[in-house]
Formats: structure tokens, C-alpha cells, sequence
């Protein structure tokens, strides 16, 4: 998920004055919400951004990259150094470019980056967690080997916690044109065959994919605070479903409005 809250706290003889004006100034011009608070001798700052999920960050407000931005001018020794990093490496969008690992292809698309936590610590130093969906042709290693080419000299290493390779099933495929045809028999529309980076549970099938149903021109709430669904939307996938189980156990039905 791309984090739509973010909390630090640091010490009143950091900022200096006109922090707090300053603070509030950033969080009108990025058009977010935030908070302030004196606790003691600590200043503790709260910045609201907008959740999405990570297959697709550009649909949120990392709220994590933007608190950065706003601590970087205040931040010396080696959280300057985390809070610079953040801001070269995420900053710039969730494509990977500054990283060294930017990549497309026409049949997935576009490789992206969530940094969906993001920890520093004085004594600890920082961490940040990423997700990244890649494409199905990406060349993983020559990427891998760029990106730690591109981390040289910054105090930060790559970790690779865990790996999902890609799932695709070619569109040609049997599977894929019945469910193509159930589409379009029940909707009277073309069906768009799409790739995402989204991970579904297809992949355990090995020859599975995602059917529906977020039908076209609907907004995509999907890991949204409020997440729904229209009973319209629900009905007409009850029956694309039904058809599609029928025919791929090999019955079609004798009537497609039922």
C-alpha cells in the first residue's frame, strides 16, 4: 500500500525558528493535511497523504516521501543523509529511474515502485521497505546489478526480502478467449485483455488468471478507506461468472440473460 499517514518527531533545537509556519505552508502547497504537536522538548509531525495500492503508487500520495521533503532542509548528519536518499530515489515518481531499474514492455507494462514504509532511527539508522512489480521480460539480475551500482556511496544497501515472479498467460491461450467470449456475450462489449501488477492468487494455478470485476469506467476503490461495490456491478458479475464456469466445464447455456 502506499502510506497514507506519516509521523516524526524531532528536537525543537533542530527546526529552529518558524517551524511550525513553515510546516503548515508545505502542507497547503501540497494540498494535504497534517499535524503539529509540542510534547516535552520533541516536535511531532503528522502528514496525511492518500493510500492506493502498490501495484500502482502514482494513484496515491506517499505520505512517508512527502514528510521527507519537508524535514530535508531541517535534517543534518545521517538523517540528511536518509532524508536526501528518500527524496533522489522516490521523489521523482515510482518508475525506478533513479534506482537504475525503470523498465517496460508491451505485454505488462511499465515496472513500479512502492516505498510503502519507510523507518529512521537515530541510533538505528533507516530502512525502506519496497514493493516492486516488475514486467514479465524484465531482466531481474542486469537490474539488480544496477540498482546496487546506483546505491554505491550512499550508506544504503539492497536487500531482497522476498520474490514473486511474473504470471502471465498468453492472450491466445484456450483459457483466456473462453473468458473473452463470456465477456462479451453477457456484455455486448469487447473485452480489453489487461496486464496488472497487482498479485492475485492466479499464480498458484499456473495457468490462472484474474477475471473482473471492475468493469470499465468505474472508479478503482479497491485497499481504499470505504472500498465497495455497486449491486449493478455485483449482479452482472454473478452472471458473467456463472456463464464462465459453465463453459469451461464445457456446458454452454441455453440462455445467456439468465
Amino acid at each position: 500500500m502506499v502510506p497514507d499517514m506519516a509521523r516524526a518527531e524531532v528536537s525543537l533545537s533542530e527546526p529552529g525558528a518558524g517551524f511550525g509556519e513553515a510546516f503548515r505552508a508545505f502542507l497547503e502547497n501540497a494540498g494535504v493535511s497534517g499535524e503539529l504537536g509540542i510534547h516535552g522538548d520533541s516536535c511531532i509531525l503528522t502528514l496525511n497523504g492518500k493510500a492506493a495500492h502498490a501495484m500502482e503508487p502514482e494513484d496515491g500520495v506517499n505520505a512517508g516521501v512527502l514528510l521527507a521533503q519537508f524535514l530535508d532542509p531541517y535534517m543534518e548528519g545521517a538523517s540528511a543523509r536518509f532524508t536526501s536518499f528518500v527524496i533522489q530515489a522516490f521523489g521523482d515518481g515510482s518508475r525506478g529511474h533513479a534506482l537504475g531499474v525503470d523498465f517496460s514492455d508491451e505485454i505488462s507494462g511499465e515496472t513500479t515502485l512502492n516505498a510503502g514504509i519507510l523507518a529512521y532511527n537515530g541510533s538505528k539508522g533507516g530502512e525502506v521497505s519496497v514493493s516492486m512489480r516488475y514486467s514479465v521480460t524484465y531482466p531481474i539480475e542486469q537490474k539488480l546489478a544496477a540498482c546496487r551500482e546506483a546505491l554505491e556511496g550512499s550508506g544504503f544497501t539492497l536487500d531482497i526480502a522476498s520474490d514473486s515472479p511474473p504470471h502471465h498467460v498468453d492472450a491466445d491461450d484456450p483459457l483466456i478467449r473462453t473468458l473473452r467470449d463470456v465477456y462479451e456475450r453477457q456484455t455486448g462489449e469487447p473485452a480489453e485483455l489487461l496486464a496488472i501488477g497487482g498479485g492475485t492468487y492466479a499464480r498458484t494455478l499456473g495457468k490462472g488468471v484474474a477475471f473482473g470485476m471492475l468493469f470499465p469506467g468505474r472508479p478503482d476503490v479497491a485497499h481504499q478507506a470505504d472500498e465497495y461495490v455497486d449491486i449493478e456491478d455485483l449482479v452482472k458479475a454473478a452472471a458473467i461468472y456463472a456463464d464462465a464456469i459453465a463453459s469451461l466445464a464445457g456446458e454452454q447455456p441455453t440462455d445467456s440473460n439468465n
